[in-house]
Formats: C-alpha cells, structure tokens, sequence
C-alpha cells in the first residue's frame, strides 16, 4: 500500500494579516487586540514587585500595630539595669571568671599531650585516654556549675555555648595533629633515614624559599630585559611581540598589586608573598602556645597548620561590626523583654488546661517576636560579631553563611546556615564514616544524630532539666530531610516554614516543662 503525502492546508497567515489591515483602516478607530489578562499564565507577565512592596508596607504596619498593643498592655518593660546587675552579681561575676581561666587550662592539658607525642615520650593509647578524659571534662564542667551554682538561665546558656564551642575546636586540635603524626610516619617508612623529619621539613621549607626567590629573579631579569629591548630598533617581529606581552603582563601584575580597600583578598607584594612562604609552618613546628591560643580565638571550628591571614585590619569595616554588635545586641535584649517573655508568661495557662484553641493562639503570637529575633540573631552572630572577631585576628575566611534563606531542601538549609559546624562535621565525623565503609544515609543520619545531641545538651544544661524536646525537633527533621531530598518547587516555603512555627513550638514546651519543674512545686 502506497501512502500517499497529504497537502498542507493552506496558511492563515496572510488572511490575517490583510483581516488586520483593513479591520485598522476602519473609520471606528479599533483599540482592541488579541491580550491576555496579566495574572494569566499565558500572559507572560512576571513583574509584580509592587506587590511585594504592599507585603512589607502590611508587615510593618501589623507590626507597629503589635507594638503599641504590646506598650499599652504591659507598659515599658526593657530594663537593662537588671541586666547588668545580674552579669555584675557574684553569681554570676566569679563563675565566668572561673569557667573561662578553666577552659584555658584545659586547652593547655591539650597542648601538653600533643607536645609530649610529637617527642614520641607518649605513648597513642594513653594519650587517647588522656584526650577523651579532657574532651569529656569540657562538657562535664558546666553541667557541674549549672547544678551546683544559682546562676541565670541566660548566662548558664553563655557558658554551655562557649564551652561546646570549645569542645568541637580542642577536638579538631588532636585530630589534625593526629593526622600530621600519620603523615611523618608513612613518610618515614618510606625514608628510613635516622633523624630524618625535621632535615626533610627544613629541606622542604628551603626549597620553598628558593622557588620563590628564583621566581622573583626571573621576574626582574625579564622587565630588565624588556627595558634594553627598548633600545633596539632593529629586532625582529617576534622578539617584539614579545616584548609586548611582556610588558602586558607586567602592566597586569602591577595593577593586581594595588591593595583594595573593600576587598578582603587583596593580592599582596612580592616581598609579603615572600615572607608568607618564608612563615609556612609544618609540623611539629605548629605545637606552640601561640598557635594554639590564635586557634582558641580564631572564628572556626577547624584546626589547621597555616590558617589564611590577611594582610592589614581595615578600620573602617572593624568600626561598623563594632556598632552593630553593639546596637543590635541591645536591640535583641528589648526584644525579648518586651516583646517575647510576655507571651510565654501568657501561654502558661492555655498549656495547663489543654486549651488547644488558645495553645494556637499563643504559637502563632509568639512565632512572630521569636523569628525576628532569630533573624537578628542569626546576623548579629554569623555576620557581626564573627567578622569582627576575624578581622581582629585578621583571619581571612570569612564564610560564615551562605544562601540559606533560598534553600529548596532542608538538608540544603542545614549544610548552609551554619559552615562553621558544617565543616567541622563534615571534616571530622561525614567522611571519616564514609571512609570507614558506611553509606551516605546512614552517615547523614549519625550526624544529625549528633547535632540533636548537642542541641539537647544547649538547652537542658541551663535549664537543668532533660525535656527531650530540642533532641525530638532536630531528629524530626530526618526524615522530612530525605523526603524533600530533591528540589521541590514549594520547598522554600515548607523550610521557612518549619523555622517559623518549629522554634517557638519547641520554646513553648520547654517553657512549661522549666515551670512546672522549678517553679510550680515551689
């Protein structure tokens, strides 16, 4: 059977074409044409930023609104006298003094077994034992003060933070130097020649030295070079081609030397170059106090031989973390004076008698006051206070965060609000797992195992009960975690979401746990 080619119909094009010639040339003067309504899909219309304009003309009128109600119901509640009279008060003065000199010795316990193994006058196994009894005396320390001590709530929450930070950042300390003592030994094995290591280090730090100068000789040589080219007139076409790449490049890296003033990773000068390779540290040349003390200070997580530095402290930016550490640390502490405790006094009643109407209510109340403050939280810390910290310390990593706020994953959100716990986990606990055989999930799970450990920890030690409940909201978040594992196109909302309604759920039973437990039954 022969299939024969169908013709084409004939095409409308020109038919319409003249339809709207002639329908135009009308004496009725036509406005009307083929358009579609703009909230149609079809329209193609994609600018409505006027609405979002609306949206925070409505936020910030429902929140002055708030505001005044919250001033004429409970008047002017921002004290910060009190405040200072309790961080002045001998409950509180001589334990933060106390905890903060202990914590240095710990760290200098550290120091000590790390000395005592690069001399190989200790041995692996006492040392870990030695190690995991200081790991534990850290996290041991202000369940001690919180249990004996009368100390504020808030203050005790200071100490438990500080001294987990401190857990995480003497952890990493003995891992890293672990791995150096690994590295000398392998590397010895492979030598085997008597006292080889610190001959090895110094002919490594030498040849480092000598690369460099030599690079810095071949540099002056070739603009020497290019300077007597000058003079002659009679080379050939490819020796001035050269020439002028030559002066290309150098015009380029004379460019690239200027400091910026903005810029943070700046490229530096030769002679700073020089010197940078000439203070390279290898190990055990690392096992010094003032290492470990700019470590102690340093904003991460993460030991490491030759942390980044940057060259100068720029004024300017130092002054502007300065003050908004100090204007939005006062900020939050009104906040919560008179924006939250009055609405977590509040909730008590409705959570007592079971009242789930009014429980509603109250959650949805207090989620707003707690998200703003955790916003301003969130920047005050992570932004502020840590780049203030850094570029004191002139520490040049300054990535503390990234786009959370634009996460279509919750595990995308876990990986990117928080890097210096992200790397450290990622560092010291996801790839020593994987690397031990076990897969993705239940590494991934292990880890947010740990996580949920600590939150637990942060919350029941100054409380000095054990709820559960900030161990039972990160741990739910597994398997939403593995269900949203692909991007989602309404997964942003349910991770705002979760932030907004998840925090304030977890503060309103703790709340009432901490007042029936301390409160109540006196």
């Amino acid at each position: 059977m022969v299939v024969r080619e169908r013709k084409r119909s004939r095409s409308l094009t020109n038919e319409n074409h003249i339809y709207d010639v002639i329908r135009m040339n009308q004496p009725d003067k036509p406005i009307h044409q083929y358009r579609d309504s703009l909230f149609s899909l079809s329209s193609g219309f994609v600018n409505f930023r006027g609405f979002f304009t609306l949206a925070l003309i409505l936020l910030v009128l429902a929140t002055l609104r708030v505001a005044l109600e919250n001033l004429i119901k409970y008047g002017i509640l921002i004290n910060y006298s009190k405040i200072f009279a309790i961080l002045l008060s001998k409950e509180t003065l001589w334990p933060t003094i106390i905890s903060i000199i202990l914590f240095h010795i710990f760290a200098l316990i550290s120091f000590k077994i790390e000395c005592l193994l690069s001399e190989n006058r200790l041995s692996e196994k006492r040392a870990f034992y030695l190690i995991v009894l200081n790991l534990v005396s850290i996290l041991v320390w202000p369940i001690l003060l919180a249990s004996y001590v009368k100390i504020n709530v808030i203050f005790s929450s200071l100490f438990s933070l500080y001294y987990l930070i401190g857990f995480f950042k003497i952890y990493s300390y003995h891992n890293v130097n672990y791995w150096c003592r690994l590295s000398r030994r392998k590397t010895h094995k492979r030598y085997r020649s008597g006292d080889w290591p610190q001959d090895y280090l110094e002919r490594s730090q030498q040849q480092l030295i000598d690369h460099n100068q030599s690079y810095i000789q071949t540099k002056k040589a070739s603009s020497k070079q290019q300077q007597c080219t000058n003079h002659f007139n009679n080379q050939s076409h490819l020796q001035q081609s050269s020439a002028t790449k030559i002066e290309q490049i150098t015009t380029e890296n004379k460019k690239q030397t200027k400091p910026s003033s903005a810029s943070l990773a700046s490229p530096t000068a030769s002679a700073s170059a020089n010197n940078r390779l000439n203070n390279i540290i290898f190990y055990p040349d690392n096992l010094t106090l003032a290492d470990l003390f700019y470590f102690i200070y340093v904003p991460t997580l993460c030991y490491e031989l030759n942390f980044p530095r940057t060259d100068r402290i720029r004024k300017r930016f130092l002054l502007q973390r300065l003050f908004e550490v100090i204007f939005l640390t006062q900020l939050n502490i009104a906040l919560i004076q008179q924006w939250m405790v009055p609405t977590i006094h509040n909730s008590l009643r409705p959570l007592q008698e079971m009242d789930y109407f009014r429980m509603l209510e109250r959650l949805l109340k207090l989620s707003i006051p707690n998200h703003v403050i955790w916003l301003i939280w969130f920047y005050l810390f992570f932004h502020s206070y840590l780049n203030l910290i850094g570029e004191i310390l002139r520490f040049g990593d300054r990535e503390f965060y990234r786009d959370w706020w634009n996460a279509r994953t919750l595990s995308y959100f876990w990986r990117n609000w928080n890097i210096p716990v992200h790397r450290w986990c990622v560092r010291h606990m996801f790839i020593p797992l994987l690397n031990r055989g076990y897969s993705k999930t239940v590494v991934t799970t292990c880890v947010f195992l740990f996580s949920a450990l600590f939150h637990e920890y942060l919350v029941a030690v100054p409380m000095r009960m054990f709820s559960g409940w900030a161990f039972v909201g990160m741990a739910l978040q597994i398997p939403f975690m593995f269900l949203l594992s692909n991007e989602w196109q309404y997964a942003n909302i349910f991770v705002w979401f979760s932030l907004i309604i998840g925090q304030p759920l977890c503060i309103l039973a703790c709340y009432h746990d901490y007042y029936i437990l301390h409160h109540l039954k006196n």
